[in-house]
């Protein structure tokens, strides 16, 4: 699997607000699994014309482009 990329499509994906979180979505058991996320893990989504992109939040790694 290496140099595979995990593509993954969730059309008409509903984000909304929930208690003191931002954005709340819920995402398929797979797929939390592939990313080694846990239930109701805190994460920082970035959103830029490219991609979209959820990280773990407080991840201090620096995107290296």
């Amino acid at each position: 699997m290496k140099g595979r990329k995990l593509e993954f499509w969730l059309p008409k994906k509903r984000f909304f607000k929930s208690g003191n979180a931002d954005f709340v979505t819920s995402f398929p058991s797979r797929i939390m699994r592939a990313f080694g996320w846990q239930i109701n893990e805190e994460v920082e989504m970035y959103i830029t014309p490219e991609e979209i992109r959820i990280v773990r939040a407080g991840n201090d790694k620096q995107d290296k482009r």
